[in-house]
């Protein structure tokens, strides 16, 4: 029988980037990974409901606590996924899973990154930083018998000592990473309360028509206000540059639209993308362009980063949207509160 991995994702959503590389990593290299998608709402629950029950703990039936118990049963590790708003229900549902499973429970994702001494209160692992090389790696030394607390990008609780071990360097070449996982069959959601298999028509109601990827990782600043102040300080690589070829992201694109093909946008979402080379973004523009007629929105743009040209020949290529980073237009906020470079003119101009 092949190990397993249970992956948890706790967001309002299915999109789910990290997790669903993670699960593809895991799955070529041998596991079986189930994705549970914990407490999505359907587009328009996200939409009407995010700021009344943005910071509310949900609460969860124990019909569904024994379902979610059994699917996650027999798992090597059960990994959760989480950010700071949902620190407090991810307690709640360690302390329930420690209860219930021999797994081992950890969790990923900028909460634990951010606050690591906190939560090593709660759970006997955390991975700090990107997962995509150190979770398989202790799923590995779990499967094979090993000692997985030396595991690079790792913490873990031993008894009254906490153990941290050196960060994983980050991979450099993003094309060595696995498509994401949209191998939606293997994944099960909550749906009403009740934890369902996915299926074309739960895809269709919680993930609904945007594509969210990333092409490029990485962002040269660091502002206080942002998580890559944090993450530069775990390993100065997330300052540099890391991307995708535009072969492998339009690849990628193929295989998703084979596996779900109710696709209508794509959202790059990365953190800097106009910084890169004009060069890069023309050859990704012709690529795109002459294969695909889905529009795009490109979701990461700081005002330094502004040229006219990437502009036209992205919006030639199909870009219909984007998004604008400007914080403050005072320059002291900027300097000593944001800690953000501001250069003259060229907010005014990029907006």
């Amino acid at each position: 029988m092949q190990p397993t991995v249970t992956i948890i994702c706790l967001t309002d959503d299915i999109y789910c980037i990290g997790p669903r590389r993670i699960s593809a990593q895991l799955k070529r290299n041998g596991f079986v990974t189930r994705l549970i998608f914990l407490q999505p709402k359907s587009l328009w629950g996200q939409i009407s409901q995010r700021f009344s029950s943005y910071f509310k703990t949900p609460e969860f039936s124990e019909s569904f606590y024994s379902e979610l118990i059994d699917a996650c049963r027999g798992s090597l590790v059960v990994g959760l996924s989480v950010w700071t708003h949902q620190a407090d229900e991810a307690e709640l549902l360690t302390r329930r899973l420690q209860q219930d499973l021999d797994s081992k429970i950890i969790w990923g994702g900028i909460h634990p990154t951010s606050f690591p001494d906190q939560c090593m209160n709660v759970v006997e692992g955390i991975c700090l930083g990107e997962g995509d090389v150190s979770f398989l790696r202790l799923a590995e030394a779990l499967r094979d018998g090993r000692d997985y607390k030396t595991t690079p990008g790792f913490w873990f609780r031993e008894g009254d000592r906490v153990i941290k071990n050196p960060e994983q360097p980050l991979v450099q070449d993003l094309d060595e990473l696995p498509f994401l996982d949209f191998e939606f069959e293997d994944h099960l959601v909550n749906d009403g309360g009740k934890l369902k298999r996915m299926n074309m028509a739960l895809m269709k109601k919680y993930y609904g028509g945007k594509l969210w990827s990333m092409f490029s990782q990485g962002c040269p600043y660091k502002c206080t206000f942002c998580s890559n102040d944090i993450l530069i300080d775990l390993i100065d690589d997330y300052r540099k540059f890391r991307h995708h070829s535009p072969e492998f992201f339009m690849a990628q694109l193929r295989y998703i639209l084979s596996r779900y093909p109710h696709i209508y946008n794509i959202v790059i979402d990365d953190d800097a993308y106009m910084f890169l080379p004009f060069e890069l973004i023309k050859d990704f523009a012709a690529k795109y362009k002459k294969e695909f007629d889905i529009p795009f929105f490109v979701s990461g743009v700081i005002p330094a980063s502004v040229e006219s040209k990437k502009f036209k020949t992205l919006m030639d290529a199909g870009m219909i949207k984007l998004r604008i980073g400007i914080q403050s237009g005072n320059r002291e906020v900027m300097k000593n509160v944001f800690v953000r470079p501001l250069h003259d003119g060229k907010m005014f101009a990029a907006s």
